[in-house]
């Protein structure tokens, strides 16, 4: 009788596994279903979670410099980027001009952080902080910290364009062609 109650317990343990790694396993596939590389920049893939994840520290820049040269330079609105947001993957796909949008304001955002600026002794800036809630610039995230950085150097940095124009978009973009590496995969 103790005998058959261990076989019964062996038994009863690996189905119990073996129903769990299962439901693991379909909830592992669907999340991979939902989720895709949409560009990468530099060593930095992004995938729809993270630009989604992204697109969450856009509001609290948007906050901060609602006027942001950094927007206007890649053609975008606040709006626009976050509706990127509430697509799935199919409809994301069917994006592209959009999601080139967004991977612009990020290759300028890796391309500012590779010139190792400094961002935190030239931080008077006058922002309305209390209103947008943020606090310290030293309690800020990684993500909106390299957002604003990226501003500063489009409103002081040497190849700042004078107009948002087309022409000028596209010598911006063609000098960080020649110096980034990024690859857009929808």
């Amino acid at each position: 009788m103790n005998r058959s109650r261990h076989i019964l317990f062996i038994v009863v343990t690996c189905f119990s596994l073996f129903a769990s790694l299962s439901t693991y396993s379909q909830d592992k596939q669907e999340t991979l279903k939902e989720d895709v590389l949409v560009f990468r920049v530099q060593t930095r893939l992004v995938f729809l979670s993270d630009l989604k994840s992204y697109l969450s520290h856009l509001k609290d820049f948007h906050c901060l410099f609602s006027d942001a040269n950094l927007l206007k330079m890649a053609a975008i609105s606040v709006d626009q980027a976050l509706e990127v947001q509430n697509l799935s993957v199919g409809e994301v796909q069917q994006s592209p001009q959009l999601i080139k949008k967004i991977m612009r304001l990020i290759l300028t955002q890796v391309y500012t952080n590779s010139l190792s600026l400094s961002l935190e002794r030239d931080f008077d800036l006058g922002l309305p902080l209390d209103k947008c809630g943020l606090g310290r610039f030293g309690s800020w995230n990684n993500e909106l910290k390299s957002l604003v950085q990226a501003e500063l150097y489009m409103r002081r940095g040497k190849e700042k364009p004078s107009k948002y124009n087309q022409a000028a978009r596209q010598n911006y973009y063609q000098m960080l062609d020649d110096k980034m590496d990024y690859e857009f995969n929808l």
